[in-house]
Formats: structure tokens, sequence, C-alpha cells
């Protein structure tokens, strides 16, 4: 039969069995959801930090196992792991052992300086050094070995940094042939060989190699990194099953360990075409299968890991093991019965189904304070955990607190790290006399609401003070509401509760004038009190609401209590007389007087009424100031007819230069005014006058006033005094000190003063102003003309004075 040949039954051999071997071992498989590690504590000798790297039992006698490791330890087992007995060799680090027959086995791994294999005979008592002797020793590193039987077998290593290195022997280890290959960083770690002159395959660093010789040539056939990978990872242990592969993995060329450090699980059904690869939360070491579908992988920090369908899905499976302990090794006696090897030889165990119950002294129904409830769960658990938090396997009840909703449940687990348990419930009533009226929503409510009052269901009897027979009622009113409750078991208590009704708020909504408001203008809603807090229909949040636009207004008020109220709606309109009166100019622009001091200018303003029905009153129209602009008083009249227009003459005079502003109003019964804007400009002017000498004199009157006004002096001319009058605009205070000048026609200042006069304050649309008169002694000044300057902070106005004698 050709080595071609060979392989494809082999295939077809181990695709068979291990189907037949799914079938048969289903419903064991379903067993390993309760899976229990159990540590053996098998003895070590001279290492008190030894971790057992590999395990293996007699596939024909399941009772004798071995075990090595770290510090030449290496252990056995004739009863099925009942006892152990530890021999050590002088070797550094055993990786692989591998027995053919209850006698003869072999044992390998990297030492100190290069690598060693040792032979038994004895089925492990006694070990002899049967390592390969060649020109090189150093970098032997050798690592796994596998024999078919006692004479023909291999032992691998070496491929980090140096050649790969197949050894073979057919005399069981006296003398090896050595074949070398020398591919790029792939160190060689595991083989197996079905066939002393046929069919077997071994592991390195990223990829799988086959010989179909027994070991005395080999060829790389297979790739297991993933594409997007250009490193090669430590692969340690290779497990077979028809088309199947599964391969532990550690970062790097060597295996990387340590803090921080991940791993891998791959998996390949297909011989190596396609792989899958399940990362893990620390490197692996171990891996065995069952099947061509089931297999475990194993490695530090306490992963264990199972799948059911090829590696498309993992379970982990760590119960029993300490965190943070290094699993190295797994292998499986058959479905229910495997062994692990890291910090110590774990057993498998499968949890037997234990009955759980919860046997009771004492009635199930107590009276709080004077009964007692004895609940004891069932044997045969090793941790217990009731539902309120006790972890003793007998629990005592004596109050209601250690009941929820009528009821107490216990836990209990197999095992200390508590992977694995099972729940029963009881029915436990505890009547306590001490109990609580409750109120869930509290003791407080506000007018129109209703509250709900409450005590435990399983009390019998219930009797309120209001003549209620439930559990639960519901009160609207203020008062001491008291219950007594009882029970079939003649446990009774009683219990009071003060309720209080608040009253809701009232507010009331205060408009600051007529509910009107004009084109662009707006109007102050407020309440009458003050309340906690405040919410308008737009979400503001203030006492005060302005208001620009028609509508109806509310407002939502709180009070100190929390309870809340509703105002009546306020209904606010636009005033809709003011909207029929148009004015000519347009307002936008209004009417200008340009002129000089004391010239009056007039000019017309055209009225219309555009309303088809109203007839509107405007006999109140005039200016606002009515000082340096005014409406004669013939130019008013009563009523405006509809579409009548009229014209009104408005007049400008100004006794100073400046500029001069005033507003045409028509005072309506409405809230909205009519208005039209006037504005005034007044030059400089020449004065000239004749003295009693017949000398000419001329003056020029400057200034500008742009705050203070003041009307023509008088008398005029004067002798012995003169007086006038002053508007002082956007000002405020009642108290004002006006400072004054009186200059000569040469300009020579002859007088000067402070006065400080009571004004009278005056409040307008266009900003605040006050008014006053002034008196000025003129007794000592010679006759002539004059230029008087009167002065408030940074505005002056001049304006002409002739003294007479």
């Amino acid at each position: 039969m050709t080595s071609t040949t060979i392989l494809d039954f082999l295939k077809r051999y181990l695709i068979l069995t291990g189907a037949v071997f799914l079938l048969c071992s289903s419903a064991s498989t379903a067993q390993w959801d309760s899976v229990l590690w159990v540590p053996q504590n098998v003895p070590v000798v001279q290492s008190p930090s030894h971790v057992w790297l590999d395990v293996f039992f007699l596939p024909e006698d399941p009772q004798r196992g071995w075990a090595c490791g770290f510090g030449g330890n290496i252990t056995r087992t004739t009863d099925g792991g009942e006892t152990w007995q530890t021999v050590v060799i002088p070797a550094n680090q055993l990786e692989s052992i591998h027995f053919v027959n209850e006698s003869v086995g072999y044992v390998s791994g990297p030492d100190a300086s290069a690598g060693t294999i040792w032979k038994s005979v004895d089925g492990g008592v006694t070990w002899r050094d049967i390592t390969p002797t060649v020109p090189i020793q150093v970098g032997l590193n050798l690592w796994g070995c596998y024999f078919v039987d006692e004479n023909n077998g291999v032992v691998i290593g070496g491929g980090c940094g140096t050649n790969q290195l197949f050894f073979r022997t057919t005399d069981g280890g006296n003398s090896w042939q050595l074949r070398q290959y020398a591919e790029t960083e792939t160190g060689l770690s595991d083989a197996i060989i079905y066939d002393a002159n046929g069919e077997g395959y071994a592991v390195s660093s990223g990829y799988l190699w086959v010989t179909q010789d027994g070991g005395q040539s080999w060829d790389i056939f297979n790739r297991t990194v993933p594409r997007d990978m250009i490193t090669n990872d430590w692969q340690e242990e290779i497990t077979h099953k028809g088309e199947s592969f599964l391969l532990p993995v550690s970062p790097g060329c060597n295996g990387q360990t340590g803090e921080g450090v991940l791993g891998f699980l791959r998996f390949t059904d297909d011989f190596g075409r396609t792989w899958r690869q399940f990362p893990t939360a620390g490197p692996m070491f171990g891996s065995f299968l069952l099947d061509e579908q089931r297999g475990w992988g194993v490695g530090q920090n306490k992963q264990v890991f199972y799948t059911l369908d090829a590696g498309q899905n993992w379970t982990q499976s760590a119960c029993g093991i300490l965190d943070g302990e290094i699993m190295d090794d797994i292998w499986f006696v058959d479905d229910t019965t495997a062994w692990m090897a890291g910090t110590d030889i774990y057993k498998m165990t499968i949890y037997q189904d234990v009955p759980l119950v919860i046997d009771t002294i004492g009635s199930l129904n107590l009276c709080a304070g004077s009964d007692t409830l004895v609940l004891i769960a069932s044997e045969g658990y090793a941790y217990y955990e009731w539902s309120n938090g006790e972890t003793s396997r007998q629990l005592t009840i004596v109050s209601q607190d250690q009941v929820q909703n009528g009821q107490v449940s216990v836990t209990a687990y197999q095992d200390l790290d508590r992977c694995y348990a099972k729940t029963v419930n009881i029915d436990v009533n505890i009547y306590d006399s001490n109990f609580e009226i409750a109120a869930p929503d509290g003791t407080v409510f506000c007018d129109g609401e209703s509250i709900k009052l409450s005590v435990p269901e399983y009390y019998g009897t219930f009797r309120w003070s209001n003549g209620a027979t439930t559990s639960t009622i519901e009160v609207a009113e203020s008062g001491v509401y008291v219950v007594t409750v009882g029970t079939v078991e003649s446990c009774y208590g009683v219990d009071s509760i003060e309720i209080v009704r608040n009253p809701r708020p009232d507010p009331v909504v205060v408009p600051g004038g007529p509910l009107l408001i004009c084109e662009g203008g707006s109007l102050v809603l407020r309440t009458a009190n003050e309340w906690s807090s405040y919410r308008w229909q737009d979400g503001s949040t203030s006492r005060e609401l302005f208001v620009d636009t028609p509508g109806e207004y509310r407002v939502e008020v709180t009070n100190e209590h929390g309870c809340v109220g509703t105002s009546a709606i306020v209904s606010v309109e636009y005033d809709a007389i003011a909207t029929f009166l148009q004015f000519s100019p347009d307002p936008t622009t209004g009417v200008q007087f340009s002129s000089i001091v004391g010239e009056l200018l007039c000019a017309d303003v055209i009225v219309t009424n555009t309303s088809s029905t109203a007839t509107v009153d405007i006999s109140n129209m005039n200016t606002a100031e009515n000082v340096f602009f005014s409406i004669p008083p013939s130019m008013r009249r009563g009523t405006l007819l509809p579409g009548e227009s009229i014209a009104v003459e408005v007049c400008f005079e100004a006794a100073s230069i400046g500029e001069f502003d005033d507003q045409v109003y028509v005072y309506l019964d409405t809230l909205c005014a009519p208005v039209i804007p006037l504005f005034g400009d007044v030059s400089s002017e020449l004065l000239q006058g004749q003295s009693r000498c017949n000398i000419v004199l001329r003056g020029i009157v400057e200034g500008q006033a742009e705050r203070i006004a003041i009307s023509p002096p008088y008398p005029q001319p004067a002798s012995r005094e003169i007086q006038f009058d002053f508007t002082l605009s956007n000002h405020e205070e009642n108290n004002v000190t006006l400072s004054y000048e009186l200059r000569n026609f040469f300009g020579t200042l002859v007088a000067s003063g402070r006065r400080s006069v009571s004004a009278t304050h005056i409040t307008r649309s266009r900003g605040d102003k006050v008014t006053g008169s002034v008196n000025i002694a003129l007794r000592e000044l010679p006759p002539g003309s004059y230029i008087l300057t009167v002065g408030h902070k940074s505005a002056n106005v001049g304006v002409p004075v002739l003294i007479v004698r």
C-alpha cells in the first residue's frame, strides 16, 4: 500500500471512528455544563513553585497514568489517581511524556544547556538517559516525543534561531537518525506517529508538518497563521482527529507568558484549508480532541475551554481552579474522565443531581417577636446561601426582614467556587405587630387629590378608624387614621398615621393697564400675590410676563406646600381704534424745521381717518412737551368722520440755537396714541444794536443745546434783574445746579455764578425731564448788549440780553 493510499485510509478511518464516538458520547457531553476540576495534591519533590507540564493515561489501561514537569519531577498512578508516587531525574524542564504500555515510556524536554530524553522500562519507577549524541549539542533544545511502540518513535525540537531537528529511533533510543530543516523562526514542539513506517504529524510555530515514512522525512503541508499575521506564534501541542486539528497558541516563536499576554485556540475541520481562531485571556499550552467536532484547550490564567462544534463556539469550564493558576496540558480517558496538568494535577468531576429540600421546625405562619421558625436545607452541598444573605445550612426566622415577598429561598452549591447551583423556595408568612402603615405617596397632599394607605395583606382582619375593613384605603381629608389588624394566628397590631390636606393656590392675573396692545407695543401681566414658583404657557417662570401679541394668557403657580393652581384666562387684544389714524408726512421721517433764534415756522400735518364706519375723537391732539413745538388752539377740532382728512398746523419757535425734538400725539380713550415725530434745528444768529453813543454793536450768538433749553429772558430789555425758565431733558433728579456767564460785546466776562434750584420732575415716553426758573441780578452792570450762557454739566445754551438804565 502506497503512502498516499495509507493517508487516505487513515483519514477515512479516523472520520468514521470519530463519528461513532460522537454518537455514543452525546449523552455524556451534555454533562459538561456540570464539570468541577478537583486538585489531586500530587506530591512534588524539590520544587516549591512547581508546574506539571504534561499528563498521559494509558488508553488500554486508564488506571495507569503519568505526568511530568519542572525540576525533573515525574509522577505516576496505578489506581486511577487515588494515589501518586513522584520521582526526580536530573533534568530541568520535562515537557512531554508518553508510554506505549504499562512498562515502557519516554519523557523529554528542553534542558538548561540543550535538551534531554529519558526512558523507563518499569512503569516510571526508574529512568535512563537516552539523549541523542550529536556533534554540537548547544541549541539542541529537545521538546516533544512520541512512540508507536517500544522501539519506534521520534523526539523533536529547535527551530527558533536554529534548525528544526527531527530525531528518529527504531531500537528504543539506543541509536538515533537526525533529519534537519532550515525553516525561518518556527520552533518544533510536538508530534504524533500513527505507523512506524507511515503517517505522522508534527507542529511548529505557525506550521503543520507531515511524514509518510514514520518520521524519516518531513514536509510542511499547512501554515496555520492567519494571512494578516507576519510572525509565527508558538503552538505547543498537536491533537488530531480525522480532518480536524486543534492547536493551543502563545504569541512569538518561543511562546510568551506573563501578565497581559493573550493567546488563541486554532481549529480546522477541513485538514487546514480554513482555520477558526478563538482569542483567550492568556497564552494557551494544551489541547485534546475527542472527535472531529469536540475538543478542549487549556492555558495560563485559569483558561479552560471546550467546543462542541469544531471551534465555532467555546464554553469556559474552569470551576474548581484557583484564579491565576496555570493549566499546561489535558488528557481524556473518556467523555467524563479527564485529567489536567498545571499548578496541580486536576481530575474532572461531573456533578451528580443531589435533591435539595427545606425541612421546617415550627409553623410557616408565625407572629414576629413571639414565634420562631427554623429552616434546614438538605445535606450534600459544599456551600449554602439564603435569600437574606446568611450562609449556614440552617436558618432561624424571627422577623419580617428575613422574608422577601412572603418567601425564603436557599441556593446550594456543590463546590466552594459556587459554579453550579440549585435553588428552592418556601412560602413563609410573618405577622408583625410592629408594622407601620404604608403611605407610598407621602402624608401631605393637595385639595382635589387623595392618597392610599395600606398594611400588609397577609393579616386576616383590618379595622380602620373611618370604618373601612380592607388592607388598603384611599383618603381625601386631613386627620389621624388608625388601623387595627389581626391574624388567624392571634397576632394583633395597631398603628396610626396623620394625613394633612393643603389648599391649592388661586392665582389672579393683574394687567399693567388696559388689555390692549399697540402695534409694536407690549403689556405687563403679573400675579396679584407672590407664590413659590410660576409657569406661564410659554414656559416663563417669573412673576411678570411681557406680552407683545394678542391672545389668551394664564399662569400656573405652586405654593409653599407644593400644590398647584391655575389662573383664569386673560384675553389681550390689539387696540383697533388707534390703527384708523394715518399721518402725512410719514411718521418714519416726521416733520423737519430749520430756523434761527426767535423765528416762528409752521407746517401742516395731514391727519386721515381710514375707517369706513368709526368716528375718531381728535380733540386732544397736541404736542407732547408744548414748549418749542405747538399746535394753535384754533387748529384743534373734536371729531374726524370716517374717511375724512384735515390739515393741522404745527409751529416751531426756539429762543436758542441747537437741535430740538417733540412729538404730535392724539390722546385717545384707548391705550395706543398715534404719533408723528417733530425735529427742529436752530442755527447761529447775528445780533446788532446801537449804544447811547451811537456805536453800532454786533454779536453772534453761538451754542449748542443738547440737554438744556431756556426760554427768552424777561423782562427784555432789562434793568435790575432778568428771569428765565429752563427745561433739562433726560434728567431725573429734582435738585439741579445751573452755571451762568454774562459776557459783553467784546467777549469779556463781566458776571458769573451758580444757581441751585428745586425743579419739577416730569416723566414722559421719550425720557424724563425737569423744569424750573432762575433769577439773575444785573444792578452793577452798565447798559449794553450781553450774551447769557447757561449750562448744566456738558450742556450749554446762549441767549442775548439787552440792559438799559
